[in-house]
């Protein structure tokens, strides 16, 4: 018998395990990590524009995400899934806890997808690597379907584990101030290339590197070849090089944060600070802590001098010492 406590997330009640019994690993009963509100926020608020009729939250441990989806976004057809039996039953307790029609599944990912039809939305939010997963998952895509990736294996993404990046990802990593964005990068390019393989042409619309883990949401779209933008940039790569999000959606989801009542302010936070960098769609930014300079200048004051000069410049979510702006390296460092 799993020992439980219920909580609250965003509109729906949730019964998780206890965190003082069990640790926040995959040896859990059922994996809940309050740290991820803000990854099923975003899911939540782009469920809500994007309008998808049916859903497959394909790895769901509790149900969490898939709850929202169904009560908060209102999704038509919601289907959860987890092949671990403790967490299938507390999810089947969730989803009754809240009264939702939810089709609740206890099968391995791969068999699951085998038997589907194609979704929508598919969500993918494995503990670790995508790559195992994603195969079959283009397989269950179609036109204007959404698909959202996460990663949690950043040690691998950001270059700690070099070799290992070459070897999963087929790109070369970097371990400095950029390589988050450069992960997030990485991560895309070689989504978009498992995509291709089965003739589907997947167009990144919201990017986020956030604590511990990385997370991209992609459209099918038709008219669009991803090899155009896929390019070595400086010794990294190859990785994609095109926009990392859709400036219109992250309006229109900044402003549906503001006003909905179960989006977490953490959440607002980083849809205001990625609204504003998305508007300067270039490959990297300055960090004024790597520029080695006698004294620190404040970050807004540059920012203010830059766009006082006319050219673009606003913080990036990618690092808090970090500048994304369309001046080169020269005017940047001129102008300190």
């Amino acid at each position: 018998m799993i020992k439980t406590i219920q909580i609250s997330e965003g509109f729906v009640k949730l019964k998780i395990p206890d965190p003082k019994k069990y640790k926040l690993d995959s040896k859990s009963p059922a994996f809940y990590n309050p740290a991820m509100i803000t990854n099923r926020d975003i899911s939540v608020l782009i469920a809500k524009i994007l309008k998808p009729k049916t859903a497959l939250d394909l790895l769901s441990a509790t149900g969490v995400r898939a709850l929202r989806l169904k009560k908060e976004a209102n999704i038509k057809e919601v289907w959860a899934n987890d092949a671990k039996k403790t967490a299938f039953a507390l999810l089947k307790e969730n989803v009754r806890l809240n009264k939702l029609n939810i089709k609740a599944g206890n099968d391995f990912a791969g068999d699951l997808l085998m038997e589907s039809r194609s979704f929508d939305y598919i969500d993918l939010d494995p503990f670790g690597t995508p790559v195992p997963f994603l195969d079959a998952v283009m397989q269950k895509l179609k036109q204007n379907s959404i698909l959202a990736v996460t990663a949690t294996d950043t040690t691998v993404l950001c270059g700690a584990e070099y070799k290992a990046c070459i070897r999963r990802y087929k790109a070369r990593p970097l371990h400095n101030y950029l390589m988050h964005e450069v992960g997030v990068r990485i991560l895309i390019k070689y989504v978009q290339e498992v995509g291709l393989n089965y003739k589907l042409s997947l167009k990144p619309v919201f990017s986020q590197s956030t604590r511990h883990y990385m997370r991209i949401y992609f459209k099918v779209v038709k008219n669009f070849n991803p090899l155009k933008q896929i390019k070595m940039w400086k010794e990294a790569g190859p990785m994609w090089l095109g926009s990392l999000w859709d400036v219109e959606l992250i309006e229109k989801m900044y402003g549906l944060a503001v006003k909905s009542k179960n989006i977490s302010d953490e959440t607002r936070n980083l849809l205001y600070r990625i609204a504003q960098e998305a508007k300067i769609p270039t490959v990297g930014f300055f960090d004024l802590t790597e520029l080695k300079l006698k004294q620190v200048p404040k970050l807004q004051k540059v920012i203010e001098t830059l766009q006082a000069k006319g050219y673009k410049a606003a913080r990036t979510h990618f690092s808090n010492t970090g500048i994304k702006t369309n001046a080169s390296e020269k005017e940047f460092k001129d102008l300190l």
